[in-house]
């Protein structure tokens, strides 16, 4: 009872906020008939939140596919992390398929009136006689708020799409998950292109092109490291920006004996600069079949290391969803903080571990409330081993060529 009287609280509170961004929007920006010329599309992320964007890029440019798309994009517009994001997804990955020009910028740099304008020259240089929203699932009003806002400041006149969704409300959070208020974030950014209760089509495709030069460094590193391509790859990724999101390393060192105990596999470790030393512990004790290639490369090569595996299995990160957008499986660990069912890889033979913890659904950006980080360290080394089995057993006992384990068409399970 109590929880069906939130909800209504919540359906009538998200009416009203969408009433008003809808005013606000009708207002401020002109509704002009017609194909589009140019659009800009808005999406501030890091690497793996923008590859959740991918499949909605590609669905507006399979829309509109004769008008020049600019993408507008950011690290993250929250002060909290300007230190902690360097690099925004969408300047990596937006290929030449998708859109026509990429205009980047740091929030930090716009407190600045010089910067401010010179990107306010930039977007209305580009005149978008429309303009989407990619939000994320669940995204709060006053963040629609203030990028419709920033929009209208930078000089954006055009049609705008993509800020009519269901918002989170903290005190109705809960009761709002449990009624499937908050797709997953791939669907959350296809609603903003097809509409809001559109679902996500089996056409979903993630645009990703690894240049030839990316392959050729790969097959460098390959070399170096003795990896001939007979050998199966599981690749394993033991970094996550925030403490709180990490499997311990004793637990991936565990996991990296077991394996290779039990299977004929060569670990490749991958991550940033900030993840070498981590690569290094792990691969100290048998450097001949677990190769560390932390911090060796970039995002393109990356993906081609990641191509090459017949399994993934790390944190929760931008990895595992650079993972599961070029094909392979993965073993994704996740830690409590956020419901399951909207950040996990895409794809069906994709498998997302949780621990349930009384204290779970925090939704802590930075840190663990209680110090323990238990809903992480309790996920057992035997359960991401079994579930490492069911996507290696199959396919290393097959004959070649049967059995090739390929992502799914559809949101990952959960466990």
């Amino acid at each position: 009872m109590r929880a069906g009287v939130e909800y209504a609280l919540a359906r009538a509170v998200v009416a009203v906020e969408n009433r008003l961004l809808g005013w606000l929007a009708r207002a401020g920006f002109r509704r002009r008939p017609g194909t589009p010329q140019r659009i800009l599309v808005f999406r501030s992320s890091a690497i793996g939140d923008f590859i959740c964007a991918l499949p909605a890029l590609a669905r507006l440019r399979r829309r509109f596919p004769q008008s020049r798309i600019v993408l507008l994009t950011t690290p993250t517009g929250n002060p909290r992390y300007w230190n902690q994001m360097p690099e925004a997804g969408g300047r990596l990955l937006a290929g030449r398929d998708l859109v026509d020009d990429v205009i980047f910028f740091y929030a930090h740099e716009l407190k600045r009136p010089r910067q401010f304008l010179e990107l306010r020259r930039r977007v209305k240089a580009v005149a978008p006689d429309m303009a989407y929203l990619l939000p994320f699932s669940g995204e709060p009003f006053l963040n629609r708020l203030k990028k419709i806002l920033f929009l209208r400041l930078l000089g954006v006149r055009g049609n705008l799409n993509g800020y009519d969704m269901r918002s989170s409300l903290g005190l109705f959070r809960r009761a709002q998950f449990l009624r499937g208020d908050f797709p997953h974030q791939v669907v959350s950014a296809l609603q903003a292109v097809d509409g809001r209760e559109s679902l996500a089509a089996p056409d979903v495709v993630f645009a990703l092109d690894t240049p030839f030069a990316a392959v050729r460094r790969v097959d460098e590193l390959w070399a170096q490291r003795g990896l001939d391509g007979s050998g199966p790859v599981v690749v394993l990724s033991p970094g996550a920006r925030f403490l709180h999101k990490r499997w311990p390393l004793e637990n991936f060192a565990a996991l990296a004996e077991r394996l290779l105990a039990e299977f004929p596999v060569s670990l490749v470790i991958i991550g940033g600069r900030e993840d070498h030393e981590l690569g290094a512990a792990l691969a100290a004790a048998r450097p001949a079949r677990v190769h560390n290639l932390a911090g060796d490369t970039a995002l393109p090569e990356t993906a081609e290391v990641l191509r090459r595996g017949c399994l993934f299995i790390g944190n929760d990160s931008g990895a595992a969803h650079l993972a599961a957008a070029v094909g392979i499986p993965c073993v994704t660990l996740f830690s409590g903080v956020t419901f399951p069912g909207l950040w996990e890889p895409w794809g069906e033979r994709n498998l997302a571990l949780r621990h349930r913890v009384p204290c779970e659904f925090c939704f802590s950006e930075g840190h663990c409330p209680t110090g323990t980080m238990e809903c992480i360290r309790g996920i057992s080394v035997e359960r991401v081993l079994a579930a490492a089995r069911g996507f290696l057993g199959p396919v290393l006992a097959a004959p070649a060529g049967v059995g090739e384990i390929t992502a799914g068409k559809s949101g990952s399970r959960g466990v």
